[in-house]
């Protein structure tokens, strides 16, 4: 629940959010055929969950109609869950699992916002800029005594060509200055991550610094008549996506991972379709590790709905 409270003729907005909200830091979300078909034969769902508890105060203040700076100051539990072993066709034990541990406990911290956005409001449809800095500390106090400095980069570039075509590119660059507690790590994983590379799907590494650069070259197809009245659009896609974590090993640098040989980099390519709707957004990608030593795509389906 969110609250804002328009201070100042509406230049600045006060922010009371309260939460309750469970998360998985697998990152899958359901968003590959290969997580559905391990479910159903082995009962395994490989989800880490666990559920974070709090609310939020904060300030928001648009500076022009493209910038906007939020703070925010917030107080919440992380609680370690267990997670449901399904029902399996193959091997029916409907019984718990522990989940790995995350460093559960109260932490209080403090995050500031800067964002550029010039994207518009007509489904994006000029170029434009998305660019989000996200800064946290974690203040020690409580139980889980967390003490921690982190911040995350994300810069979009959207360009309009000629054929109803568009090409996309994306960079994200997530760091810490110390130690961060485990919910906070990132990875490259599913959807949002580096998509068909060839590891295990559910072998998640994560790490307290990544770096993800992501091109996509877009071409809107006809309209369907049969689907018409419920797809607003459907999308070719071609897309390659390149991404690394490391561990936080030089603190006073959280840029030096970066620095890390080409081969340690995950590369993928690949192609798909997409649709948007007022109903869930569906996407199908074929995707290719481009380290594989041979030919063996990942197929990845997607669906998601968000407000």
């Amino acid at each position: 629940v969110e609250a804002l409270v328009p201070l100042r003729r509406n230049e600045l907005q006060l922010l009371v959010h309260g939460f309750k909200r469970t998360f998985t830091n697998d990152n899958w979300m359901m968003s590959d055929i290969e997580n559905g078909a391990i479910v159903l034969l082995t009962g395994d769902d490989f989800f880490d969950y666990w559920e974070k508890r709090g609310f939020e105060l904060g300030l928001k203040r648009a500076v022009g109609e493209r910038i906007a700076v939020e703070t925010r100051m917030s107080y919440q539990r992380d609680v370690s869950m267990k997670a449901y072993e399904l029902s399996s066709i193959l091997f029916p034990r409907d019984k718990y699992r522990d989940n790995p541990a995350i460093n559960a406990g109260v932490r209080t911290a403090v995050s500031g916002r800067l964002t550029y956005d010039s994207r518009g409001e007509e489904a994006w449809r000029e170029n434009a800029w998305f660019v989000d800095l996200w800064l946290e500390k974690g203040v020690a106090d409580g139980p889980g005594d967390f003490s921690y400095a982190v911040f995350e980069a994300d810069a979009r570039r959207y360009n309009y060509l000629p054929w109803k075509m568009r090409f996309d590119l994306r960079s994200r660059i997530f760091s810490s200055f110390t130690d961060i507690p485990s919910q906070l790590t990132r990875s490259l994983n599913g959807y949002a991550g580096v998509r068909g590379t060839s590891d295990f799907p559910f072998e998640v590494q994560r790490a307290g610094r990544m770096a993800l650069l992501t091109a996509e070259l877009r071409r809107r197809l006809p309209e369907l008549p049969v689907f018409r009245w419920i797809y607003t659009g459907w999308d070719f896609v071609i897309f390659s996506d390149v991404g690394l974590l490391a561990a936080e090993e030089n603190m006073e640098s959280p840029f030096a991972f970066l620095d890390a040989p080409l081969e340690r980099w995950k590369k993928t390519a690949g192609i798909g379709f997409s649709g948007e709707s007022f109903l869930p957004c569906v996407g199908l990608y074929a995707a290719q590790d481009l380290d594989a030593d041979d030919f063996k795509p990942r197929f990845i389906l997607r669906i998601q709905r968000s407000f």
